[in-house]
């Protein structure tokens, strides 16, 4: 894997992407001062030291709502919108006396303009974004699930696009995972490979786009499209369909990572490559879906997967605007040794993770390759464990 040219990964990282990116994280800043702001929590926070289930209580949130609120607050905090402070038993939070709130409102439009004047393929996080910031206070009071927000009929395109290489930040994860794969495919034949939680299909289009270009079609033996959900079997075998023809064998197949692949029709030792894009961060219990992937794996075959990262455990990721209200994102087993923090982690705890299954050699690269003296917090990342 670490075959892979410093060239393609600055290709995909480039620095007009950092730009847009960090455009995103002040869009999206823009977008919690007013989710603060209409929900009354700015009134609460003006000249109070308030904890967060102090907060649900005097404006009657729900207790469901306390892992989304906390996200919320402590992305207001890293923005200076908020202060935290800590005692021995809980966490309060203020509003900032430093910080020019005038200047969100003034500046969300004009931040908007600049994202899609530098990428616009970045229109489907700028209006997807606004949509779920929109009902954010439905989703605090208990009356929407984060699920009927996200997923609403008039989303699912915005989803679509947004997985399925129509939006540059988010294919930038599928391109990193298929260049990692076909490293590994130079030095192998015959091979069969499982995608775990492919959704929607963009990193599968992704990776038999290149596989094509560069002429290694020929070196798969099979290929299986996974996911726990019909809906997405279904756009797996259209988009299968479409691009494969009858040049491998394929199949769709429903697949649950957080039970032992051998109990879901999967012989043990059955796969040479086993890929996952943005997937199994979700898992329940990680290091248990880690161990049922290894269970399956032939001897020297690769787990690969390709996440978005966090640089410490317990930072607050803007794209979380989004996805800390899905219950499946926040509600998973954590543990201090190889997983404290819901949704995505750092690559210490993934290695870690890998580790523990039981896999003996890692190899990792990720967005800093080929610069020296990376000055940004790592994004994004592919961890390889051999079998």
């Amino acid at each position: 894997m670490n075959t892979i040219c410093n060239s393609k990964i600055r290709e995909i990282f480039s620095p007009v992407y950092y730009r847009v990116w960090d455009k995103g994280y002040e869009f999206t800043l823009c977008l919690v001062k007013k989710i603060i702001d209409r929900t009354s929590i700015t009134e609460r926070l003006t000249g109070n030291l308030v904890s967060i289930r102090e907060l649900i209580s005097k404006l009657n949130f729900v207790d469901e709502s306390f892992v989304t609120l906390e996200w919320l607050l402590n992305f207001a905090v890293d923005g200076g919108l908020l202060v935290r402070e800590n005692n021995d038993t809980n966490t309060y939070y203020s509003i900032s006396e430093h910080c020019d709130t005038s200047k969100f409102y003034k500046n969300e439009e004009l931040i908007e303009r600049e994202i899609l004047a530098m990428d616009p393929t970045w229109k489907v996080f700028v209006e997807l974004t606004k949509l779920i910031a929109g009902d954010y206070a439905l989703f605090l009071r208990g009356e929407k699930r984060g699920l009927d927000i996200l997923f609403a009929r008039d989303r699912i395109n915005y989803w679509n696009d947004y997985f399925c290489n129509k939006f540059n930040g988010y294919t930038a994860f599928n391109l990193l995972g298929a260049q990692s794969v076909i490293s590994i495919l130079n030095d192998h034949t015959n091979s069969k490979i499982l995608e775990i939680g492919a959704g929607t299909g963009g990193a599968t289009e992704k990776l038999v786009f290149l596989l094509k270009a560069v002429s290694l079609i020929k070196k798969i033996e099979a290929y299986v499209f996974s996911d726990i959900s019909p809906i997405f079997l279904r756009y797996g075998n259209r988009i299968l369909t479409s691009i494969i023809g009858d040049e491998f064998f394929y199949d769709t197949r429903k697949l649950d990572f957080n039970f032992p692949l051998t109990e879901q029709n999967i012989d043990k030792e059955s796969y040479d490559i086993i890929y996952g894009v943005n997937a199994l961060h979700v898992s329940k219990n990680l290091l248990n879906s880690v161990k049922y992937i290894y269970e399956v794996l032939k001897p020297g075959g690769s787990l690969v997967v390709c996440e978005y990262v966090r640089p410490v455990n317990g930072f607050p990721l803007y794209m979380e605007i989004i996805f800390s209200m899905l219950d499946s994102y926040t509600n998973v087993a954590t543990e201090e040794a190889c997983r404290s923090t819901y949704g995505f982690l750092t690559i210490s705890n993934w290695y870690r993770v890998f580790n523990t299954a039981g896999f003996n050699k890692i190899e990792s690269i990720d967005d800093s390759l080929g610069v020296d003296n990376f000055k940004r917090d790592k994004m994004a990342m592919v961890m390889r464990g051999i079998k």
